[in-house]
């Protein structure tokens, strides 16, 4: 009797330590397609995130080349000093800013001063402004275009710079800069 009472002990034992063991791999199966489910998903995710982003800079990416076409840039690049090439350069950089929600629009000549820009009228404009240290313009200057993700100088607000130089068969004689904010899809990116 006693044999027998041992042999039903082990057998529980063993039953238990069969259970246990089962649990355990149960739960690194379900621990490891719940961890594959959140990497799929976190890449999908990143993915979205990632086109969104290049949307959003696709739709501002020409604005600079477009800006530099217009007739009043070059007309302050050929008369800096007059008051009223200045006003219609900031006017019409405005509109612009307005019209395609960018963060601002700005005209600097070949010597890195900023001649106009769409908050010329504002206590941080960048009228006056010298920005020759800015990768972005350097790259405009040397390379056609230049880009460049980080804080202002002047407003301390983060955005994206896209830069497009102005040429003649002269040499280069100023740079278009749109500054857009980049502050909805920091904010999505967060959440």
């Amino acid at each position: 009797m006693r044999y027998l009472f041992a042999r039903r002990r082990l057998s529980i034992y063993l039953l238990l330590a069969a259970c246990v063991g089962i649990a355990y791999i149960a739960d690194r199966i379900v621990f490891a397609q719940e961890t594959k489910a959140t990497l799929a998903q976190a890449h999908q995710r990143a993915v979205f995130y990632s086109l969104s982003l290049e949307s959003t800079l696709a739709r501002y990416e020409s604005l600079p080349k477009v800006i530099s076409f217009e007739k009043k840039m070059g007309a302050l690049l050929d008369n800096p000093g007059d008051a009223v090439a200045q006003q219609a350069a900031n006017q019409y950089l405005r509109a612009v800013q307005v019209t395609t929600g960018s963060r601002v629009a700005y005209l600097i000549d070949a010597d890195g001063l900023t001649l106009a820009s769409s908050n010329w009228d504002k206590p941080d404009t960048f009228v006056g402004q010298n920005y020759t240290f800015r990768p972005y313009f350097r790259d405009a200057l040397q390379f056609g275009q230049g880009r460049f993700y980080g804080l202002g100088t002047t407003s301390h607000e983060a955005g994206y710079f896209l830069a497009t130089s102005i040429r003649t068969p002269a040499g280069t004689r100023g740079v278009i800069v749109v500054k857009i904010s980049l502050s909805e899809f920091e904010s999505a990116l967060s959440q």
